[in-house]
């Protein structure tokens, strides 16, 4: 302890309890045991601290593995639907070879159509591996 930590202890005590202590009082002994004791216990508790932050550090990484799998099947699944649905356009859609129910779409408005789906299918791909600590 500096001498003015010491010199503030000794006037809080005088004033708190109407004891004069002296700097060289067994009880700024019992000070410093304490501190010390404070500081090993400050010290074992960032380590624990430490250790914990990377034990999350490893499960969130998992998670995140396990997310970026359920997406995959999710995306694998929903285009398998959609080639589904589109093959059964095209097969329903009579000699023309226009798939049903696009009669009043143009082709340009359902490119765009797609790409806006496909940019946003990869924007949330992306979202899930942003989040990465």
């Amino acid at each position: 302890m500096s001498d003015p930590e010491i010199e503030d202890l000794i006037g809080a005590v005088a004033a708190k309890h109407g004891i004069l202590l002296k700097p060289t009082d067994a009880a700024f002994a019992l000070v410093t045991i304490n501190q010390m004791l404070l500081e090993r216990s400050g010290r074992e508790l960032t380590a624990q601290i430490d250790v914990r932050l990377k034990e999350f550090e490893v499960s969130f990484e998992r998670l995140q593995v396990r997310a970026g799998r359920l997406l995959a099947q999710e995306l694998r699944d929903a285009a398998e639907e959609l080639r589904a649905e589109l093959g059964r356009r095209i097969d329903g859609g009579g000699a023309s070879g226009r798939l049903e129910g696009t009669e009043t779409r143009s082709a340009p408005f359902r490119w765009f159509t797609l790409g806006l789906a496909i940019g946003a299918v990869m924007a949330a791909v992306g979202l899930v591996w942003g989040l990465r600590v």
